[in-house]
């Protein structure tokens, strides 16, 4: 290569079949990922007119063997010479100044001898920062214990990443700082964290599948970050420190063999993060009362049976829970979201606190033990979206107490105390005939979504003015649906009747001028409000009078 080359830009020899190289004196550093995969490259001269060795340099050039980091070398970028297998000693040199996170990872018979004052080794270990930092750990038995010097505060991100180690002794370090997959992928088997233990960084043990035990010594640790033990299929002791105030996203993913970890004595935990357990094997989950948030599909397809809570209930946050039993909803839980509990299968019955407002669609969807639900007396329930109760056939009523002063439950349907409002109507009710009371004026959105038992509804009074959004969606036995009064006008929400596919037939709509105008607007057509049928294929009374819920009474029990 001529001598008047300058520079050489990264990835320029990448993949090449080279086995040696001399860099011109002219050149001054070693570009990112110049020799990536060079995976023949076995010497390589570098002249003392170079400083710097940039990101990924020499990583894997599995063939190098020889190298002499020259006298003005001032630094060595991050995973520099990664996975150079064959690397078995290199010299730091008295001139260096940064050292990259992985400079040397994955090369497990390396040996390293520091001329620099600011570089400290001590076997296997490698700590700068006047032995503060470990960055760098070669070490490749499976069976040794790592042996953390007492000066260090801190475990730099990747050190132990992939490495084989069995456990980690600490010297009664102050202030110690566990920095990001610090010991992810890694073989170790148990650690005893240090009473001096402030910060963990995210990831720290992720995919730690060896590790079974962890204590913690201490009470200084405020946050169990991201993903921290997420894929430690094996750990199974553990308990958290007192102190703890937050629990990160996917912290305890697929952690399938831990059962406990003590999080009924965490009364400084304030918020769990989305999916902090999901696919765990966490059994009991009694959350205190300083718990504010739990983020979505916290204990997702996990093997609790019971859980307490008096905070909001996140989507899908305990989706799948098929060994859930007992759940206890604490006052202030005011929202449970979609698809909270759906396919909770073991799950059979649950108290609504005083303060709950909102069910959200699909919430108890495909419970299909859920038999038992009972109200606080005088509660604050507004809404009990679509599907929320779909496939819970066991399910007959909503059960009041005999002070109730806020609701009443008629029909199948729960509704307010006068009956001017009706919210839901339990779709695997025994009711097939259903009545809307006289003094009935707003059917809420979703209110008889998806009830496949649902044959009529008649509409008694004439007070009558809101039928809200998919109020009758999916009812696909709905076979007729009759206006008693002519002189009401009722507004109606979008899609009310979509998926009724009995009600498109002659005859099966009695309504006034006004509502049948509406309603062909919305897509139903104009003989389903047709007298005229064959009485074979229609229910509709063929004469018009005046008919009252007195009359009608007997239809409830067919």
């Amino acid at each position: 290569m001529h001598e008047k080359i300058t520079r050489i830009n990264q990835w320029s020899m990448a993949s090449s079949p080279i086995t040696s190289f001399t860099f011109p004196s002219l050149v001054t550093f070693v570009a990112n990922s110049m020799f990536y995969l060079c995976t023949s490259l076995e010497t390589v001269n570098l002249t003392p007119s170079i400083t710097l060795i940039q990101d990924g340099a020499f990583m894997y050039c599995t063939s190098l063997k020889n190298i002499e980091l020259p006298s003005k070398l001032r630094e060595i970028g991050k995973i520099a010479f990664s996975n150079c297998y064959s690397l078995t000693h290199i010299s730091i040199p008295e001139s260096l100044d940064s050292l990259g996170d992985g400079a040397f990872s994955s090369i497990e018979n390396i040996v390293i001898d520091s001329q620099n004052p600011k570089i400290f080794v001590d076997g296997y270990s490698m700590y700068t920062d006047n032995n503060q930092t470990l960055f760098i750990y070669l070490g490749s038995n499976q069976n040794s214990i790592l042996r953390i010097k007492s000066e260090c505060n801190y475990i730099a991100a990747k050190t132990l990443f992939w490495k084989k180690i069995k456990s980690v002794y600490f010297e009664n370090n102050d202030n110690m700082t566990i920095g990001s997959a610090a010991f992810a992928n890694s073989f170790i088997q148990s650690i005893e964290l240090p009473p001096g233990l402030k910060k963990i960084e995210e990831q720290a043990f992720a995919a730690c599948q060896n590790l079974e035990n962890v204590t913690f010594l201490g009470n200084q640790l405020k946050s169990i970050p991201d993903s921290c033990f997420k894929g430690a299929f094996n750990l199974k002791y553990i308990t958290l420190p007192k102190s703890i105030e937050s629990i990160g996203n996917y912290a305890f993913q697929s952690c399938t063999n831990l059962k406990d970890l003590g999080i009924a004595t965490l009364n400084s935990l304030t918020s769990i993060g989305m999916s902090a357990f999901v696919w765990s094997g966490l059994t009991s989950v009694r959350l205190s009362d300083s718990v504010r948030t739990v983020g979505s599909a916290a204990f997702n397809a996990s093997k609790i049976t019971d859980l307490s809570i008096c905070c909001n209930i996140s989507q899908i946050m305990c989706q799948y829970c098929s060994s859930l039993t007992t759940l206890e909803l604490r006052e202030g839980v005011c929202e449970i979201n979609i698809y909270a509990f759906k396919g909770c299968n073991s799950l059979t019955g649950f108290t609504i606190p005083r303060s709950l407002r909102f069910i959200k669609s699909f919430a108890f969807q495909d419970c299909e033990s859920l038999n038992d639900i009972s109200m606080a007396t005088n509660g604050n329930l507004q809404t009990i979206e679509g599907g929320c109760f779909q496939n819970c056939i066991r399910l007959k009523e909503i059960k009041l107490s005999q002070y109730e002063e806020n609701f009443s439950f008629y029909n199948g349907a729960l509704m307010n105390s006068n009956q001017t409002q009706l919210i839901a109507f339990i779709p695997y009710s025994d009711i097939k005939n259903f009545v809307v009371p006289a003094d009935t004026e707003v059917i809420g959105s979703n209110a008889f979504m998806g009830s496949p038992r649902l044959l009529r509804v008649f509409f008694s009074g004439n007070k009558i003015n809101r039928i809200n959004y998919q109020a009758f969606k999916n009812c696909r036995s709905l076979s007729l649906v009759f206006f008693a009064s002519s002189k009401i006008e009722v507004s109606f929400g979008s899609d009310v009747f979509s998926g009724c596919i009995n009600l498109r037939s002659c005859g099966t709509f009695s309504a006034p001028r006004a509502v049948k105008e509406t309603l062909i607007s919305q897509g139903i057509p104009s003989i389903a409000f047709n007298d005229d049928c064959d009485t074979s294929v229609t229910c509709k009374i063929r004469h018009e009078f005046k008919i009252s819920a007195t009359y009608l009474t007997p239809f409830i029990l067919m």
